[in-house]
Protein backbone atom coordinates (compact mmCIF):
# COMPACT_ATOMS: atom_id res chain seq x y z
CA UNK A 1 0.00 0.00 0.00
CA UNK A 2 1.20 3.48 -0.82
CA UNK A 3 0.37 5.42 2.35
CA UNK A 4 1.52 8.98 2.81
CA UNK A 5 0.89 11.43 5.63
CA UNK A 6 -2.02 13.76 4.95
CA UNK A 7 -1.23 17.19 3.54
CA UNK A 8 -4.28 18.60 5.34
CA UNK A 9 -5.47 17.69 8.83
CA UNK A 10 -7.78 14.65 8.81
CA UNK A 11 -9.59 13.39 11.90
CA UNK A 12 -9.56 9.61 12.31
CA UNK A 13 -12.82 7.84 13.11
CA UNK A 14 -11.10 5.35 15.40
CA UNK A 15 -9.71 7.98 17.80
CA UNK A 16 -11.60 11.17 17.06
CA UNK A 17 -8.19 12.86 16.88
CA UNK A 18 -6.10 14.04 13.91
CA UNK A 19 -4.04 11.53 11.96
CA UNK A 20 -0.33 12.03 12.58
CA UNK A 21 1.37 14.30 10.09
CA UNK A 22 4.97 14.66 9.01
CA UNK A 23 7.76 12.35 7.94
CA UNK A 24 7.94 8.82 9.31
CA UNK A 25 4.35 8.56 10.59
CA UNK A 26 3.25 5.89 8.10
CA UNK A 27 3.49 3.01 10.64
CA UNK A 28 1.24 4.93 13.05
CA UNK A 29 -1.24 5.55 10.24
CA UNK A 30 -1.31 1.86 9.26
CA UNK A 31 -1.96 0.94 12.90
CA UNK A 32 -4.82 3.45 13.12
CA UNK A 33 -6.35 2.21 9.86
CA UNK A 34 -6.12 -1.41 11.04
CA UNK A 35 -7.89 -0.57 14.32
CA UNK A 36 -10.51 1.44 12.47
CA UNK A 37 -11.80 -1.63 10.63
CA UNK A 38 -13.17 -3.24 13.80
CA UNK A 39 -13.49 -0.34 16.23
CA UNK A 40 -16.54 1.82 16.84
CA UNK A 41 -16.59 5.21 15.16
CA UNK A 42 -15.72 8.08 17.52
CA UNK A 43 -17.90 10.55 15.62
CA UNK A 44 -18.83 12.73 18.60
CA UNK A 45 -15.22 13.03 19.72
CA UNK A 46 -14.15 13.76 16.13
CA UNK A 47 -16.72 16.54 15.79
CA UNK A 48 -15.60 18.07 19.07
CA UNK A 49 -11.97 17.83 17.94
CA UNK A 50 -12.85 19.67 14.73
CA UNK A 51 -14.90 22.28 16.58
CA UNK A 52 -12.12 22.88 19.12
CA UNK A 53 -9.75 23.35 16.17
CA UNK A 54 -11.95 26.12 14.77
CA UNK A 55 -13.99 24.23 12.16
CA UNK A 56 -17.48 25.70 11.90
CA UNK A 57 -18.75 24.54 8.49
CA UNK A 58 -19.59 20.84 8.04
CA UNK A 59 -20.68 19.58 4.60
CA UNK A 60 -21.89 16.02 4.16
CA UNK A 61 -21.14 14.71 0.69
CA UNK A 62 -22.99 11.44 0.53
CA UNK A 63 -26.18 9.59 -0.26
CA UNK A 64 -28.34 11.00 2.55
CA UNK A 65 -28.23 13.50 5.38
CA UNK A 66 -27.47 11.36 8.43
CA UNK A 67 -24.09 12.94 9.20
CA UNK A 68 -25.56 16.43 8.91
CA UNK A 69 -28.07 15.38 11.56
CA UNK A 70 -25.28 14.06 13.79
CA UNK A 71 -23.47 17.40 13.51
CA UNK A 72 -26.66 19.21 14.48
CA UNK A 73 -27.22 16.83 17.41
CA UNK A 74 -23.67 17.16 18.73
CA UNK A 75 -22.91 20.81 17.96
CA UNK A 76 -26.39 22.27 17.43
CA UNK A 77 -26.24 24.41 20.56
CA UNK A 78 -23.20 26.26 19.22
CA UNK A 79 -24.38 29.45 17.52
CA UNK A 80 -21.57 29.46 14.96
CA UNK A 81 -21.92 25.99 13.41
CA UNK A 82 -23.31 25.41 9.93
CA UNK A 83 -24.18 21.84 8.86
CA UNK A 84 -25.12 21.18 5.23
CA UNK A 85 -25.85 18.11 3.13
CA UNK A 86 -25.51 17.77 -0.63
CA UNK A 87 -28.06 15.02 -1.18
CA UNK A 88 -31.35 15.02 0.71
CA UNK A 89 -33.35 11.94 -0.35
CA UNK A 90 -36.70 13.77 -0.37
CA UNK A 91 -35.47 16.86 -2.20
CA UNK A 92 -33.26 15.22 -4.80
CA UNK A 93 -29.69 15.72 -5.87
CA UNK A 94 -29.93 19.04 -7.69
CA UNK A 95 -32.05 20.83 -5.09
CA UNK A 96 -29.90 19.56 -2.22
CA UNK A 97 -26.68 20.44 -3.98
CA UNK A 98 -27.94 23.94 -4.78
CA UNK A 99 -29.07 24.44 -1.19
CA UNK A 100 -25.60 23.45 0.03
CA UNK A 101 -24.03 25.92 -2.40
CA UNK A 102 -26.40 28.63 -1.22
CA UNK A 103 -25.56 27.83 2.39
CA UNK A 104 -21.85 28.08 1.68
CA UNK A 105 -22.33 31.32 -0.22
CA UNK A 106 -24.50 32.80 2.54
CA UNK A 107 -21.78 31.87 5.02
CA UNK A 108 -19.34 34.04 3.10
CA UNK A 109 -17.71 31.32 1.03
CA UNK A 110 -18.55 32.93 -2.30
CA UNK A 111 -17.52 32.15 -5.84
CA UNK A 112 -14.26 33.32 -7.33
CA UNK A 113 -12.58 34.13 -4.04
CA UNK A 114 -10.42 31.05 -3.67
CA UNK A 115 -6.69 31.37 -4.11
CA UNK A 116 -4.76 28.15 -4.41
CA UNK A 117 -1.69 28.04 -2.21
CA UNK A 118 0.74 25.24 -1.55
CA UNK A 119 -0.02 23.14 1.51
CA UNK A 120 1.63 24.47 4.64
CA UNK A 121 4.82 22.75 5.69
CA UNK A 122 4.19 20.38 8.59
CA UNK A 123 6.49 20.99 11.55
CA UNK A 124 6.17 17.75 13.49
CA UNK A 125 4.21 14.53 13.70
CA UNK A 126 2.69 15.28 17.07
CA UNK A 127 2.06 18.85 18.14
CA UNK A 128 -0.50 20.95 16.28
CA UNK A 129 0.49 24.52 15.47
CA UNK A 130 -1.07 27.32 17.47
CA UNK A 131 -3.46 29.63 15.64
CA UNK A 132 -4.45 33.13 16.60
CA UNK A 133 -7.47 33.39 18.84
CA UNK A 134 -10.61 35.07 17.50
CA UNK A 135 -13.09 36.90 19.71
CA UNK A 136 -16.78 35.96 19.58
CA UNK A 137 -19.02 38.49 17.78
CA UNK A 138 -21.09 40.92 19.85
CA UNK A 139 -24.14 41.12 17.59
CA UNK A 140 -26.61 38.54 18.90
CA UNK A 141 -27.40 34.87 18.42
CA UNK A 142 -27.11 34.56 14.64
CA UNK A 143 -25.50 31.46 13.15
CA UNK A 144 -22.43 32.60 11.22
CA UNK A 145 -20.49 29.82 9.57
CA UNK A 146 -17.04 31.29 9.82
CA UNK A 147 -14.89 30.62 12.87
CA UNK A 148 -15.69 33.19 15.50
CA UNK A 149 -15.54 31.42 18.85
CA UNK A 150 -12.26 31.21 20.70
CA UNK A 151 -10.64 27.85 19.97
CA UNK A 152 -8.96 25.87 22.69
CA UNK A 153 -7.04 23.67 20.27
CA UNK A 154 -6.01 24.04 16.65
CA UNK A 155 -4.92 21.85 13.80
CA UNK A 156 -1.99 22.92 11.61
CA UNK A 157 -2.77 25.94 9.46
CA UNK A 158 -4.07 29.43 9.99
CA UNK A 159 -7.59 30.84 10.00
CA UNK A 160 -6.87 32.32 6.57
CA UNK A 161 -5.81 28.90 5.26
CA UNK A 162 -9.10 27.32 6.33
CA UNK A 163 -11.08 30.25 4.96
CA UNK A 164 -9.36 29.84 1.60
CA UNK A 165 -10.01 26.09 1.69
CA UNK A 166 -13.69 26.85 2.24
CA UNK A 167 -13.71 29.16 -0.76
CA UNK A 168 -11.94 26.53 -2.83
CA UNK A 169 -14.54 23.94 -1.80
CA UNK A 170 -17.40 26.28 -2.75
CA UNK A 171 -15.82 26.89 -6.16
CA UNK A 172 -15.32 23.15 -6.60
CA UNK A 173 -18.98 22.46 -5.83
CA UNK A 174 -20.12 25.11 -8.29
CA UNK A 175 -17.90 23.78 -11.08
CA UNK A 176 -19.00 20.23 -10.32
CA UNK A 177 -22.64 21.22 -10.61
CA UNK A 178 -21.93 22.97 -13.90
CA UNK A 179 -20.37 19.79 -15.29
CA UNK A 180 -23.19 17.66 -13.84
CA UNK A 181 -25.76 19.79 -15.66
CA UNK A 182 -23.91 19.19 -18.94
CA UNK A 183 -22.54 22.69 -19.19
CA UNK A 184 -19.17 23.54 -20.57
CA UNK A 185 -16.32 22.29 -18.48
CA UNK A 186 -14.57 25.14 -16.71
CA UNK A 187 -11.24 26.30 -18.08
CA UNK A 188 -8.22 25.79 -15.85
Amino acid sequence: MNIRPPALPIVANVTGEPYPMGPGVEPQMVDMLARQVAAPVQFVKGLKTLYDAGVRVFVEVGPKKALQGFVEDVLGKEYDVLALCTNHPKQGDVVSFNQALCGLYAAGLGVGQARVQPAPEVRSAGAPAAAKQVAAPQNGPTRPALPSAQSTRTLPGSEQTYLELGHLFADFLEKGMQIYRGGAQPQE
